[in-house]
This record gives C-alpha cells, structure tokens and sequence, in this order.
C-alpha cells in the first residue's frame, strides 16, 4: 500500500513541479527532487525516467550529483526569476499580501542560487 502511495506522491510532485517550470511562485526543483525521493522508495523505473528525462534532469541532476553550477547559469536563473516575478507583481499589484509573499519568495531564491556550490566553466573564467 505504501509503494502505491509514493507512486501517487511522486506523480503528483512531478505534474506540480512541470508546471513550476512555467509558474514562478511553484518550486520546481525541490518538488521534483520529493518526486525522485518517492520514486526511489516505489518505483525504480519512474525514477530512471525522471532522471533521465532530458528537460527535467537539468532541474535535478545538480542537486543528486552534488555538481556545481556555472555563474552564468546562476545569473539566467536570477534574472528569469525577478522578470517573472516583476510580471506577477503587476497583475497582483492591487494584493498587498501578494507582493510581500512574492519579494520574499524572490530574495529567499536568490540566497539560495547565490549560495550554491559555485562551478566554472572556460566562459566564466574570462
């Protein structure tokens, strides 16, 4: 019963974490790494394609490998986040709990890629 749950778990996480891709406010990649954790402990086989999936992989693989990520990736993935975020704000402006919840979300997401393992590339020693 307990694998047929994590199964679900892990199908729900995946579907959430896909549209996070294209929502700002969804985290993407830490439902996707819950999705692969459910994944493991049921199904073998959905973890390799979740893994091994071309588009979700570079969400995850970071995290399973322990790889660094290069500053230039680092930097896309900030200025993606604020541009979404400043999107969302205009729609939102007149929900004061809104903006506060999307510039604390924004901040939290910018410590947390500023502070990941730092990983050059040739471009980025230039």
């Amino acid at each position: 019963m307990r694998r047929y749950l994590y199964i679900i778990f892990g199908i729900v996480c995946t579907l959430v974490g896909i549209i996070g891709i294209f929502v700002p406010l969804l985290p993407t990649t830490p439902l996707l790494l819950a999705a692969v954790y459910f994944f493991s402990h049921s199904s073998p086989v959905l973890q390799r394609i979740i893994t091994q999936n071309r588009f979700l992989n570079s969400y995850i693989n970071p995290y399973i490998r322990k790889l660094p990520i290069p500053m230039r990736i680092r930097i896309r993935t900030i200025i993606i986040l604020w541009l979404t975020l400043l999107i969302s704000s205009y729609f939102m402006r007149n929900q004061g709990w809104g903006l506060i919840l999307m510039g604390i979300v924004g901040v939290g997401v910018t410590i947390h890629v500023l502070t990941i393992r730092r990983g050059f590339t040739d471009t980025d020693k230039q």
